[in-house]
């Protein structure tokens, strides 16, 4: 999709090909040989036939020339250069994402936690901002809201004790929002919970700056840095996904 190749999320390997042939005509000449490839595959997969070692060889040799063509011809790139965090598109969160991998090679294990946290909020800011999400958390807290506070009215005419406000009741609804939109993205209700009991808290400024503050004693070790990353990468490929259109569809009712 970032290249000016339209895609469908159901799109067979056949199609996708194609419609990477059809985009840069340099590919064509692979197109034959890695449909045979996709033969063998599902005689593999659905026959249960073993490859020679001959034949593993080969298709490992014509496969790894087609990426590096491929990789050259759309992206400009090597195939060394790849990365996950290559695939990024957003200069911005990429910059953050590449300091806290450079952070995560020298050892500074908080800074590169911090990087993946600011790297991810910030590109959910905007995924949520573009309309996305935003309309849907935002009616499902109202709605809650309206629903407790009548509640809390009710219990106040009985003349039973509060043990909460209707602030608090908002707050803990709006805690939950953000979780259940992310898991509506594919992006799993447990990885982004272990990513929130890591990272620092990240607010957004007006002017869109990025302010950190962390509460308490706060030390991430090696583990959770590469926790961090990870997550942050895999959850900004899922949205940069949903915004290329490839994701997009109806979200389902919960």
């Amino acid at each position: 999709g970032s290249q000016g190749v339209p895609t469908e999320r159901n799109d067979s390997l056949g199609v996708l090909l194609q419609k990477l042939c059809d985009r840069f005509p340099g590919l064509s000449p692979y197109k034959s040989e890695l449909e045979r490839l996709r033969r063998i595959r599902d005689r593999v997969q659905h026959d249960g036939m073993i490859p020679s070692e001959e034949e593993a060889r080969s298709a490992v040799t014509h496969v790894q020339a087609f990426a590096r063509d491929a990789l050259r011809v759309a992206l400009g790139m090597e195939f060394e250069e790849v990365t996950l965090v290559s695939a990024i598109t957003d200069d911005e969160t990429k910059a953050h994402l590449e300091e806290a991998e450079q952070a995560y090679r020298t050892g500074d294990y908080p800074k590169a936690v911090t990087k993946a946290a600011i790297a991810f909020t910030v590109a959910w800011e905007r995924f949520r901002h573009g309309g996305r999400s935003r309309a849907w958390g935002e009616r499902v807290v109202r709605s809650l809201a309206r629903a407790l506070e009548h509640w809390l009215e009710r219990v106040v005419g009985h003349g039973l004790p509060l043990i909460f406000s209707s602030v608090e009741v908002r707050y803990a609804l709006d805690s939950l929002v953000e979780p259940v939109e992310l898991a509506l993205y594919g992006i799993p209700l447990p990885a982004y919970l272990r990513f929130a009991a890591i990272i620092p808290d990240i607010g957004i400024t007006v002017g869109g700056t990025p302010r950190v503050s962390v509460v308490g004693s706060w030390n991430p070790g090696r583990d959770d840095a590469s926790y961090a990353i990870d997550f942050a990468v895999m959850a900004l490929l899922r949205l940069q996904e949903w915004s290329f259109g490839a994701g997009q569809r109806a979200l389902p009712l919960v």
